[in-house]
């Protein structure tokens, strides 16, 4: 599996791909995910690492940097593909992306909703760290939480 940086270029397509891999949320969150103008504007903040075959873009993650801190979100693997190793290999990539550039801390968030994703990402090495609300203009049909969660990083010694 190829794993690489996206380009701007392709944020239609990775919204696409959110949008789909989301669909779990619509019981508890009205509309899309995501827009193409607001991945276009997560370039800025950082980088989607995706994975493809033949063309077909089959997963995505978003990477951010700050300081010795990296972040991942918007894991989204193809419905199709789900729980065939390509969101584990997003995960492991978006970390190895972040240990290469220095960073000793892996952070993400998700909603308390998806408990599912609690054990998944807890089998990486996550814990919870803190719950913060959800801001109110984001359409969720329920109250909802976000978890927090972190895990230190082996810095890789170039630091490149």
């Amino acid at each position: 599996m190829h794993i690489r940086e996206a380009e701007v270029i392709e944020a239609a397509t990775i919204a696409t791909l959110i949008n789909a891999a989301f669909q779990v949320e619509r019981t508890f969150k009205d509309g899309d995910r995501t827009s193409v103008a607001e991945i276009e504007g997560m370039f800025t903040q950082g980088c989607f690492l995706v994975t493809e075959d033949r063309g077909r873009l089959l997963g995505s993650v978003f990477v951010r940097i700050t300081g010795d801190t990296g972040y991942f979100g918007l894991l989204a693997v193809d419905p199709s593909l789900q729980r065939g190793g390509i969101g584990s290999t997003l995960v492991q990539s978006a970390e190895r992306y972040c240990e290469q550039r220095g960073c000793n801390e892996m952070t993400m968030r998700m909603i308390d909703v998806r408990e599912d994703l609690l054990d998944y990402y807890s089998r990486f090495g996550y814990a919870v760290t803190g719950r913060e609300p959800v801001p109110g203009d984001i359409p969720f049909t329920r109250p909802v939480e976000f978890v927090n969660m972190a895990k230190r990083l082996e810095v890789e010694a170039s630091g490149v």
